[in-house]
């Protein structure tokens, strides 16, 4: 019996069929480009406005998983 995401002798998988590297440079560069950019927002814009468009991210995010990622999305 193998573990989920191992092959036959027990090495690890990567499921996604993804090099490490590249989750390592996206997860690390991801965060602080969002950041940054919510900084430079902040400086050129009033608080109130960039903490409402920040808010609103995961709800912009939606139609993008169901275009390119073919997710099929459900009020929950």
């Amino acid at each position: 019996m193998t573990k989920a995401g191992s092959d036959h002798d027990g090495n690890f998988t990567n499921p996604y069929g993804r090099n490490g590297w590249e989750l390592f440079v996206g997860s690390v560069t991801g965060p602080y480009i969002g950041v940054v950019l919510s900084l430079v927002a902040l400086q050129y814009t009033a608080a109130g406005i960039v903490s409402s468009i920040s808010s609103i991210s995961p709800i912009l995010i939606i139609p993008a998983s169901i275009v390119i990622f073919k997710e099929k999305v459900l009020p929950k």
